[in-house]
């Protein structure tokens, strides 16, 4: 039987020393599930990409462009934008389980760690929605004001 993440990881996390090898195979396995999330997205996903696409949000293209479900080195966040270095992650009712926030927080840890904004909107939650749009524009606005990226 193959995994995608090896069943260990789960009880003492990924291995502190990758091969090269290990590196480029976990790589691959990861474009390969979120090309799946691409594909077959949830009712939670849509909500949120339609909204942002239709706020004016959704920076399409160059180099500060929105990737919806794109690999970010273990993880797969809903929304990523790596020039203004935010994570939008959008939770369904799955995510009130117990074991299901823990692994949100260390996913949030990880996140912040990498120097990154997270912002968490619950399914559906349309002020949630308006609030993280808010914030992000200040982002955006301070970030371009600062001269840190192309005018």
């Amino acid at each position: 039987m193959s995994y995608l993440i090896n069943p260990s990881w789960v009880r003492r996390g990924p291995p502190k020393v990758w091969t090269e090898r290990k590196k480029r195979s976990f790589r691959k396995l990861l474009q390969i599930r979120a090309k799946g999330l691409q594909s077959q997205k949830k009712i939670s996903d849509v909500w949120f990409q339609n909204l942002w696409v239709e706020s004016g949000m959704h920076i399409a293209e160059g180099p500060k462009r929105d990737r919806f479900n794109e690999p970010f080195i273990f993880y797969i966040p809903d929304c990523v934008n790596f020039f203004y270095r935010y994570v939008i992650e959008v939770d369904d009712p799955s995510h009130r389980a117990p074991k299901r926030r823990a692994t949100d927080r260390k996913k949030d840890r990880f996140y912040a760690q990498s120097g990154y904004t997270v912002f968490r909107i619950k399914s559906h939650d349309y002020n949630g929605f308006i609030g993280v749009k808010e914030s992000i524009r200040i982002i955006r606005r301070v970030k371009d004001e600062d001269g840190q990226g192309p005018a």
